[in-house]
């Protein structure tokens, strides 16, 4: 998931804008560029490690209301903070890319309002974004992308809504028949499963707090390590479906392959963009109006089964 910017000289210099490729995250981490790449875009480093783009200019097509010309414009974010970080052996790319940025980074946190809406299949994403943010160019250079639509009939529209637990989680989800898990300590914790799209390769990754917990088959290497191939006995994910996405199913897959990192701190399931192209074709995951995140997309009818077969909750003691 990753967008071309262009990030102006500081004020004071002159020269032509930065072209760099951002790599746009959901979830965790913090928005991040390396100590070089910073320094090039002629930036000093803050004592603090904490740096401010005053601008970013992100070219897009808008999409309403249709402009009498072409459609390209250009998208502006304003003071955007980020991690200013020395890169390990001075390196200046971060896994390809020049920033890392979070949804959250360009929504402001303000959800409701901007309704974010990512398309995977297509990788796509829509913002509701205020006029003084988009500057119209009329050039006709940037056309509005057609959504590809899923023909298979035999597919059902469904949609998995989210909690905030940090981060959007499914409200319902569970590993190995475990909705809730204890740590070492004897502490619960909730299985927060989330759209993840920084993985690539794999379909789902599971931190080792939460596989230990959930008994998720894995062996961790000697050593030091950062990750191993695991296997979880099923998956569910509270959806739902039919006439008005009223009707409450669970979406159960078995034996699934999943990759454990070594993270203890805590317990996260990551469903990444191939997980969704595999399991929730034209998958969109979105923010509406009421402020609640969900991940859409068509589903295998067969792989749904009725809430009712859930595991049973573990008794409080």
């Amino acid at each position: 998931m990753q967008f071309r910017a262009l990030v102006p000289k500081p004020k004071g210099q002159k020269g032509e804008p930065a072209e760099i490729k951002v790599t746009l995250g959901t979830v965790d981490s913090y928005p991040l560029v390396y100590t070089k790449t910073w320094q090039k875009w002629g930036f000093e480093v803050p004592e603090n490690r904490t740096g401010v783009i005053p601008e970013l200019v992100v070219p897009a097509a808008l999409v309403s209301p249709r402009p009498a010309k072409g459609r390209d414009v250009e998208v502006r974010f304003t003071d955007v903070k980020v991690e200013v970080q020395d890169g390990p052996g001075g390196a200046e790319s971060i896994a390809g890319c020049d920033l890392l940025l979070r949804l959250k980074d360009l929504t402001r946190d303000a959800d409701r309002a901007v309704e974010p809406q990512l398309f995977f299949r297509d990788r796509a994403l829509d913002l509701s974004l205020p006029g003084a943010a988009v500057k119209r160019l009329n050039a006709g250079a940037e056309a509005l992308p057609e959504l590809a639509v899923t023909t298979d009939p035999g597919l059902v529209a469904a949609a998995g809504p989210m909690v905030d637990r940090g981060w959007p989680t499914f409200a319902y989800a569970a590993v190995n028949g475990q909705a809730e898990y204890k740590d070492p300590n004897g502490k619960a914790h909730p299985v927060r499963v989330g759209v993840h799209t920084r993985w690539a390769g794999v379909p789902v990754v599971v931190t080792a707090h939460t596989a230990a917990g959930c008994g998720v088959d894995f062996t961790p290497p000697g050593g030091e390590w950062s990750g191993v191939k695991g296997r979880a006995k099923e998956l569910r994910l509270g959806l739902v479906t039919g006439p008005g996405l009223k009707a409450p199913k669970d979406l159960v897959l078995k034996d699934l392959d999943v990759w454990v990192t070594r993270d203890e701190s805590h317990g996260f399931v990551s469903l990444t963009p191939r997980f969704v192209e595999e399991h929730l074709k034209d998958g969109a995951y979105a923010c509406g109006p009421d402020g609640v995140w969900r991940l859409h997309g068509r589903v295998n009818p067969e792989l749904l089964a009725d809430v009712k077969t859930r595991p049973p909750a573990a008794k409080k003691p």
